[in-house]
């Protein structure tokens, strides 16, 4: 059979081969799933070898339309339906990625070739809603792409198509930065799949259940900071996890009021040594400790084991950490009290 190279990304091609074009349905939400549309709506209108002849979208309810994908296919003019309305039309195969919905066996035999999913994890290792959340929060050392077959009444437990390479997690990377480095690899697994789905879907292989681990929707309770229960790496992994966005933002409270750690850090070892130098002899170093590093205008916080620097907070407004020293901290500390976060 003969191979056609085929463009994904303006600096990145692959090559697949020679397959009579294929109808997909897409179904997505975030900007994990935008990057894996965009890639087949570039394949479908710029490339003399096209693998997707048509392409149509399905979206969750979005009033305000700031889902990206729903964003995107606006943009692109692309048709869109809300879920659980299906286009009444014949499409060959069902791309889902970060949907976040289940999808019943009547919709997933409305298609020639089913419903695929573009997770971002190897699985069976983290199935669910967050994988690279919980990858980081787990402090895994590399994860990839998986494309697996979507079976009925389950998440993430389908026949595997095909893996991705292996990415290195780096060490300050959110999970937002671990999706975006996986962005590539997955359109380029996905359109390397379509391209030959029948090879994929004769040669899908089971996944091993008894090694699976879950990835469950992080909620609010997950955003609190037990300091007496939570290491400093525990902590900054929380951060890089979910901490460092609008709607999952740390909490603590201060003085029975509550905080939000907008903006944290990891510390040196010379950061480390300052604080240690700065603790008076036979005080008592307890987990919410505060202590602020005017040089680096940093707040330290003491935590199960080590401390965590804060830059920026919000305390009613968000402020910087030199801001809440001044307002907040340095009033208590001349009155001699030790200042910590409950």
């Amino acid at each position: 059979m003969q191979m056609f190279l085929v463009k994904i990304h303006q600096n990145r091609s692959i090559f697949v081969k020679s397959v009579r074009p294929i109808s997909v349905l897409f179904f997505g939400s975030d900007l994990f799933s935008k990057s894996c549309l965009k890639a087949l709506h570039a394949n479908q209108t710029n490339n003399n070898v096209s693998i997707v002849d048509k392409l149509e979208v399905v979206c969750l309810r979005d009033k305000r339309n700031k889902l990206p994908v729903k964003q995107y296919a606006l943009n692109q003019n692309i048709p869109i339906y809300t879920w659980p309305d299906l286009p009444d039309k014949n499409f060959d195969i069902g791309v889902v990625v970060s949907f976040g919905k289940l999808l019943p066996n009547s919709v997933i035999k409305r298609y020639k070739y089913g419903l695929i999913n573009v997770h971002g994890s190897i699985l069976p290792r983290w199935r669910g809603a967050s994988p690279f959340m919980q990858a980081i929060l787990a402090d895994d050392d590399e994860t990839g792409i998986s494309i697996m077959q979507i079976e009925p009444g389950h998440f993430d437990r389908g026949r595997i198509l095909m893996c991705g390479e292996k990415v290195k997690i780096l060490k300050d990377w959110t999970s937002e930065d671990l999706g975006m480095a996986l962005e590539d690899d997955a359109s380029s697994c996905l359109l390397k799949c379509l391209g030959n789905i029948d090879h994929y879907l004769q040669n899908s292989t089971e996944q091993d259940h008894s090694l699976a681990t879950h990835a469950p929707k992080m909620n609010s309770e997950d955003s609190i900071i037990v300091w007496d229960l939570m290491s400093s790496e525990d902590v900054y992994r929380r951060y890089r996890a979910f901490g460092f966005r609008k709607d999952m933002i740390l909490r603590t409270s201060f003085n029975g009021k509550l905080i939000r750690l907008q903006k944290m850090c990891r510390l040196g070892d010379k950061d480390i040594a300052d604080i240690e130098s700065s603790v008076k002899s036979g005080e008592e170093d307890v987990p919410g400790r505060i202590i602020f590093m005017k040089k680096s205008k940093t707040i330290c916080v003491r935590c199960k084991s080590g401390y965590i620097g804060v830059k920026r907070l919000i305390f009613g407004k968000p402020i910087t950490a030199n801001d809440f020293y001044n307002g907040s901290i340095q009033p208590l500390l001349k009155n001699g009290q030790i200042v910590k976060f409950e």
